[in-house]
């Protein structure tokens, strides 16, 4: 039997678009408000998971945007 790894499941590319299609359409039908809060509560969310990837971000956000870097 063969084993697949996440990528290499047939059909996930379309799964993954279909997904992320929904989650788009969803956030358009919100208001502004809402569809506001929802990316952000989104985007909070995976800097708090990802966290092996704050310190990288934090890196990248002070080089783009010096200015607004605290020092």
């Amino acid at each position: 039997m063969k084993s697949f790894g996440t990528r290499q499941f047939p059909g996930w590319n379309f799964f993954e678009y279909l997904l992320l299609r929904g989650v788009a359409g969803l956030i358009n039908s919100l208001s502004i408000e809402r569809s506001t809060a929802m990316a952000r509560s989104i985007g909070d969310g995976l800097f708090l998971l990802l966290r092996r990837r704050k310190k990288d971000t934090l890196k990248n956000l002070e080089g783009a945007f010096p200015e607004l870097s605290p020092k």
